[in-house]
This record gives structure tokens, C-alpha cells and sequence, in this order.
């Protein structure tokens, strides 16, 4: 059996796991940020200064700091810090500033 879920790799709860509420508190922030998402702007290659909790954004290409290894990723901030998510072909996200929804085709 697999760690993780297929699609937005959420960590499964195993037997004899311990601190069984680290895994499920990190899948409930991963559900969070990837359902029904939505991002302030971008694609941006630098988080913002000064996230608010639930705040996201589409990360570009060759991103760097923080975000760093996350190249077109959705990044939400949380009250644990970054969280990420790889789209998913299909993947619609509400960009805000644009007003206006976004797809990931799965190369862009």
C-alpha cells in the first residue's frame, strides 16, 4: 500500500503509525489548499512579503527563496508556513486578480 494518495499526494493514516495527527493535520492543510483553489496573482517566481493564512499563488517556472523546487506549482501559506501543491491536468484555480479561472493543461 502507498504512503500517499495518487493525485495531490495527501499522506494516508498506517497502522501502527505514531503522531497520527502530524499526517492527518498535513492532509487536511493539502485539502484545503487544493480544493476549490484559489491564487491572489501570478505565476510569481518570489512569495510574496507579507501571506496571509489561506493565501495563495500560481508559482512560475524557475522559481526562487522559499518557493524554490516548486517550479508551476499552487502555493498557499498557511499558519505552518508554505504548503504546495503540483496541479493536476484539468486543475481549474480562480485567479483573483484577473477574475477570471485558470486551467493547468499539464504543461502550462
Amino acid at each position: 500500500m502507498s504512503e500517499q494518495s495518487a493525485r495531490f499526494a495527501l499522506p494516508f493514516l498506517l497502522p501502527g503509525q505514531s503522531q497520527k495527527e502530524f499526517f492527518h493535520n498535513e492532509a487536511l492543510a493539502s485539502i484545503d489548499a487544493a480544493l476549490h483553489p484559489s491564487v491572489e496573482a501570478g505565476p510569481l517566481a518570489a512569495p510574496p512579503a507579507d501571506p496571509q493564512p489561506g493565501q495563495g499563488w500560481l508559482v512560475s517556472t524557475a522559481p526562487s527563496g522559499a518557493w524554490a523546487g516548486h517550479a508551476d506549482a499552487l502555493a498557499v501559506w498557511t499558519e505552518g508556513g508554505w504548503r504546495f501543491v503540483a496541479p493536476v491536468q484539468g486543475m481549474h484555480v480562480w485567479h483573483k486578480a484577473e477574475a477570471r479561472f485558470s486551467t493547468w493543461s499539464g504543461s502550462g
